[in-house]
This record gives C-alpha cells, structure tokens and sequence, in this order.
C-alpha cells in the first residue's frame, strides 16, 4: 500500500534515534467516512495470523475506533464480524460480538505513535496463546476482557469475506494516521518482527523482512492522501478513488 504525505515516523512519541523512518502515512478522517476495502477472491489461513500497524491518533473517541474489520452484513449488528479496534481509548479483539480480549492501556496521547500489533494462532495448545495483543513491542497482559477461541477454529480474518481498514460495519469510522499497516496471512510474528528498542529505550520501527504477498486494494473511500487503490501494494500510481468533501 503505497502512501503519500509529510509525516515521518521514528518512534513511539514521533522522534527517535532509529535508523529507520517511515516517511508517508495515512489520514483516516472520520468526518469523511474514510476507510479502505477489499474483498479476497479466496480464503487463506484463518487460523494463524497477524495484523500490525503504526497509529497516531487524532482526538479521543468514546466509542468505536476501528482498525480492522472483516463483516459480511448489510447493517450494524448483522453478520459474520471480527474487528481489531481501539475501544474507549483500550485495544481489543471482537469476533461476532463477543470480547476475546480487551487490554486496558489508555492511547490518549495524540502527539504519539502506538505500534499495536495482534497476534493469531488458534493451534496453540495453550488458550492464552491464541490471541496476543502487543504495544509498542510489550506483550498486553492486564485485561478487561479475556476468553480463548476453540483449539484450532476458524476466523473470519483470510476469508473471501469483505476486510475493511477504518471502518466498522457502515456506522463507525477510524479517526487516525497509519502507517506500515500489515495483515501477514499464516504466520502469528512477534513486535521484533517489526520494530525495535533503540539505544535510548524507545520502540522504534524497522524494515520488515519477512514473507507476504502483493496485492490489490478494491477501493478508497475518503482516505486522503493515498495515490494506488487500483493497484498492487507498493506500486506508487498517480490515481485514486475518492468520495468526501475534498474529492
């Protein structure tokens, strides 16, 4: 996913000492309905995964705060649902529903860069194995919210079913910049995948190194700026789709 923009990212408070800086991101501005989608035309691994991002809030919301969300419904409360999401200013996991974990660290530092990072492998034998939630490279362990999905059960996260970044079932819409936003399909990686603690302490990202697969983004919905929604992740194309107040 290729964007463009003038905010470097170096760090969890925006500076840094790390080699590495992420030098575009993207502004998801819910007064836009922004958010982007698409839908797989088959399934991958729905047991084992992870999804990572940078996210740099933009003022407090009291209610949803949608990173990722996998819905098939027509309206709200309809459907099969999974969301990632920033819940009353918490982070948590929802899978039709149902809280599998909620984390009870407060992002209500909107000068700052979170690195969130949820980790997925249903095949573990241990139950609390099988969700990881993770900011800036610390494992979440305080919850206000805990249960364990079945051994070995299947998400809806890789399915053909319809994966939206900012926005949840048509009602709710992420109010945030991202940055190095990641949906590894079979692997469930560590926060080191990702970042890194630098000589002064703080989380710092860097270039990810392992496997995935290019592919395309189905359509953009407000999300400004961002330039390829036709294209394959990566490829810079100087089109796009937009629908708000700014198109």
């Amino acid at each position: 996913m290729s964007f463009v923009g003038s905010n470097i990212l170096a760090g969890a408070s925006g500076q840094g000492g790390g080699s590495y800086e992420i030098e575009r991101s993207l502004r998801l501005n819910s007064g836009d309905s922004a958010y982007l989608n698409r839908q797989p035309s088959s399934a991958g691994n729905q047991k084992k995964f992870t999804f990572s991002c940078w996210v740099k809030r933009c003022a407090e919301d009291n209610g949803w705060d949608p990173l990722l969300t996998v819905w098939n419904g027509s309206n709200a409360n309809t459907g099969t649902y999974m969301q990632f999401t920033l819940y009353q200013n918490t982070i948590g996991v929802v899978d039709n529903y149902t809280w599998y974990k909620r984390v009870s660290p407060q992002l209500r530092d909107f000068s700052a860069w979170y690195h969130i990072v949820f980790a997925i492998d249903t095949t573990q034998s241990t139950a609390d194995d099988r969700i990881k939630i993770y900011l800036n490279g610390e494992l979440q362990t305080t919850y206000i919210a805990s249960s364990a999905p079945a051994q070995n059960s299947d998400f809806v996260v890789n399915s053909n079913i319809a994966h939206y970044i900012g926005q949840r079932q048509n009602t709710d819409y992420l109010n945030s910049y991202l940055a190095e936003v990641y949906l590894i399909d079979g692997q469930a990686l560590a926060p080191t995948d990702f970042g890194k603690t630098d000589d002064n302490g703080v989380w710092q990202p860097k270039v990810f190194s392992g496997m995935y697969i290019n592919t395309s983004v189905a359509n953009s919905t407000g999300a400004l700026p961002i330039y390829n929604t036709t294209d394959t992740f990566g490829l810079v194309k100087g089109t796009g789709t937009r629908a708000d107040s700014n198109s």
